[in-house]
């Protein structure tokens, strides 16, 4: 959680603990759905 609150952008996976997806500024889907890469592909690139 620290290291979202001093990131520049922060996305959770959709099935991280709830608290971090609340301070996060985006959520992507699960990592089990390649959220990971999901969230670079729709948010970074």
């Amino acid at each position: 959680m620290s290291m979202f609150e001093v990131a520049g952008l922060s996305i959770a996976v959709d099935n991280a603990v709830e608290e971090l997806k609340q301070i996060a500024d985006f959520t992507t889907l699960s990592n089990d759905d390649s959220g990971v890469g999901h969230g670079i592909y729709k948010y970074i690139l």
